[in-house]
């Protein structure tokens, strides 16, 4: 943990060298109906899936050096359908293997660590960031040393990576986050990103040749119907998001029958 003062001083060049200041931090909602809501979640998912992947304990998770340095070379779309551990399904996040192999890695809405605990193998350091208490507290027992889970309300915390990380992941996220929910984590990702960092994002972009479920544009409230609705983004609205939060798009991979926009952000300084 850092000291006071440490803090301090960590406070001061970030906002010399950062587009948001600490206080943005606080800005963050995290009530403590969140962290309930997202509990309620988990264990509904809990008891309704296979939670043999959320349980698996990844000290029997071991990987050869070989195949960790083969992993540094992949492509993004080798990433995404590369399986680490038998028993798994794929790691399904967008990201170039060299991104990830040797790279500080971050997750916003990281669950009880299904991808954390496997990319915790092959990064030298690992950050999740969760609202639900249940499945952060999961992650910590399942996943190596080189992992760290922080709960969105632990602004502390969260300033001691501030600038740190190299990479953000995500799997199966930006998809259900309207447009202002993107737009305050990809500035969380900006405050914690080293200068250059990325961001690899997946955002939904339908295809009317496939059943659609309830999807609605970007720019819609949040619903509390449908909690795992979709939001579609046009181009230009992630556009938008780029600029407002201090990012540029250095690249765009759409997949038709996936209904995915895959979008890597660089950050800007």
């Amino acid at each position: 943990m850092l000291t006071l003062q440490l803090v301090n001083q960590k406070v001061q060049h970030l906002m010399s060298v950062n587009t948001y200041t600490p206080d943005f931090i606080t800005s963050i909602p995290a009530s403590s109906l969140e962290t309930q809501r997202w509990d309620k979640e988990w264990i509904v998912y809990l008891n309704t899936e296979d939670p043999k992947p959320f349980l698996f304990d990844a000290s029997q998770l071991r990987l050869e050096d070989q195949f960790i340095e083969q992993i540094k070379n992949l492509s993004s779309e080798e990433i995404f359908n590369l399986t680490v551990c038998e028993g798994f399904t794929s790691l399904k996040t967008w990201v170039n293997g060299s991104d990830l192999v040797g790279k500080r890695v971050m997750e916003v809405g990281c669950g009880p660590a299904f991808l954390g605990k496997q990319l915790g193998a092959i990064a030298s350091k690992y950050l999740g960031i969760d609202y639900s208490q249940l499945a952060l507290s999961i992650a910590r027992l399942v996943s190596p040393p080189t992992c760290d889970y922080v709960h969105m309300s632990e602004h502390n915390r969260l300033l001691e990576y501030a600038g740190s990380m190299d990479t953000m992941v995500s799997r199966f996220f930006f998809i259900h986050q309207n447009f202002d929910n993107a737009l305050w984590v990809l500035k969380l990702a900006h405050f914690l990103l080293k200068p250059k960092g990325i961001v690899s994002a997946d955002f939904y972009q339908g295809n009317l040749e496939i059943p659609q479920g309830v999807v609605f544009p970007a720019k819609t409230s949040l619903s509390q119907e449908y909690p795992s609705c979709g939001f579609e983004f046009t181009n230009a609205e992630i556009e938008e998001l780029a600029k407002l939060s201090g990012f540029s798009i250095t690249s765009m991979n759409k997949d038709t029958e996936m209904q995915r926009l895959f979008v890597r952000f660089e950050k800007q300084v």
